[in-house]
């Protein structure tokens, strides 16, 4: 079972660790008990935040946590050590000594079997800085045929937040140069609210029930999926647009 999770870096999109952020991801990642999740994103605070839920109980182990330049890498692996071992591990740079563009690779050996597979995680540039995005991916094409002509006879799996449309020109045309499939238009469909929740009656349930909570589709479907984790991420953000403080007074 293999996971890809842009997590968000909080310099990007407020102090998503100290909004209780990092317990929600980790419960997710116990949930669904992935073999291997790519994460992006990964800022050295997601490292130490994970490491306490994760690592330290044993459960999961990062791979690639380094990148060349020797800090943190946001574009990073754990992997679950009761199902698997790393065997490899190495970053290649789409922009030298970056923390966040490069391409992670990791070889794993599933323990039941002895059988391995690769993970590769990357998350070239946005496509408003049009340059860096091409060349990024043209880089990415390159090193994804050079991978799988090295390990032909082992599996790919890539993982990563491309920053692109599915149906966008680059993408089509990366999965059709390194022969790829998109598991989110071929894989079949498993652990997945089906759609019909989405218009159903527990959509409408979930919808009064959050009231102005929810802003989007999205906030619903994660509260259908994990009402806890999500009741208390929605509540925390809206307390965060709203600059409500919380103030206990005692009596001396």
């Amino acid at each position: 079972r293999i996971m890809s999770y842009n997590i968000l870096n909080p310099n990007w999109g407020g102090n998503a660790i100290d909004l209780g952020r990092d317990k929600n991801v980790a419960n997710i990642l116990l949930y669904y008990m992935p073999d291997v999740v790519g994460l992006q994103e990964t800022y050295s605070g997601w490292h130490s935040a994970l490491k306490k839920y994760l690592v330290d109980t044993g459960m999961y182990a990062f791979a690639c946590q380094k990148n060349n330049a020797k800090s943190y890498n946001m574009t990073t692996f754990m992997y679950n050590t009761q199902t698997v071992k790393l065997v490899e591990e190495y970053v290649i740079d789409l922009d030298k000594n970056s923390d966040i563009r490069v391409f992670s690779v990791a070889i794993f050996e599933k323990l039941s079997d002895g059988k391995r597979f690769i993970v590769t995680n990357t998350h070239p540039a946005p496509t408003g800085q049009a340059e860096n995005y091409a060349r990024n991916f043209a880089d990415m094409m390159r090193i994804s045929t050079e991978q799988m002509e090295k390990y032909k006879d082992i599996p790919v799996i890539q993982t990563g937040d491309f920053n692109t449309k599915e149906q966008s020109s680059m993408y089509k045309n990366y999965l059709a140069a390194t022969n790829l499939k998109d598991a989110g238009m071929d894989a079949p469909v498993d652990c997945r609210i089906e759609d019909a929740k989405r218009t159903g009656e527990d959509f409408a349930k979930a919808k009064e029930e959050l009231g102005d909570l929810a802003k989007t589709e999205e906030d619903i479907m994660s509260y259908i999926c994990f009402p806890v984790q999500a009741k208390k991420y929605l509540e925390d953000r809206k307390a965060k647009e709203e600059n409500i403080a919380t103030y206990v007074i005692e009596e001396c």
